[in-house]
């Protein structure tokens, strides 16, 4: 488990991710980036991976554009499905 100043600093990263993989989309918020952090042991390799996932199904779906929930929930699923070294 981090630190709060820790996990302060895998959250702002995190945005910073987000915003670079997928420019002009719904930021997820902070709580969002918090509960993703617990869940996946705060792994940010993992919730990253997804990003990048989902930014290149946002290229071959380009009806995903704009809708938040669908982003969310399939960054979270990329993260449930990843495995260390390969995705499962």
């Amino acid at each position: 488990m981090s630190t709060p100043e820790q996990r302060a600093k895998n959250i702002a990263l995190l945005r910073e991710h987000w915003q670079l993989a997928l420019p002009g989309e719904t930021l997820p918020s902070d709580r969002q980036m918090s509960l993703w952090l617990l869940l996946h042991d705060d792994d940010v390799q993992r919730i990253t991976y997804a990003f990048n996932q989902t930014a290149r199904k946002l290229a071959t779906c380009p009806r995903m554009a704009g809708d938040a929930n669908f982003q969310l929930r399939f960054a979270s699923s990329v993260m449930n499905k990843f495995k260390f070294g390969k995705a499962a």
